[in-house]
């Protein structure tokens, strides 16, 4: 039996990993990032750069006490950051693996609500 496939072009995948912190999340992503050609996007990492781009400024300030304590940014910054950075045309042309988002039902359903929906969900323990 032969299957009918569209002869369209494929999405490119669009991949999610989540799991506890230290369950080698950063590590695979890049493996996998590297091996198929995907942009690997590490929410961290990008806090990390806002922060330094923010300064010494009341926002700045308070991103970085939240990361040196470990407490949650808020969804709606985590979100805005997420859509900006996968709707780029790197993201957009070869796929994504998205780590660090989402971390609460919330962002899962803002997630849904703009339309960045996953080809691959990966949970690692």
């Amino acid at each position: 039996m032969k299957l009918n496939r569209s002869r369209g072009p494929r999405r490119p995948p669009r991949i999610i990993l989540l799991g506890p912190p230290g369950c080698g999340k950063t590590d695979y992503g890049r493996r996998i990032a590297e091996k198929y050609k995907l942009q690997y996007v590490k929410i961290s990492h990008i806090m990390k750069d806002l922060i330094r781009t923010e300064g010494k400024s009341a926002k700045g300030k308070d991103l970085k006490a939240r990361l040196e304590t470990g407490q949650p940014f808020p969804d709606e910054l985590v979100i805005d950051i997420v859509r900006q950075r996968l709707n780029k045309p790197d993201c957009q042309i070869n796929g994504w693996i998205l780590d660090g988002c989402p971390t609460t039902p919330e962002q899962i359903i803002k997630l849904d609500d703009l339309g960045i929906i996953p080809s691959l969900v990966v949970v690692l323990d």
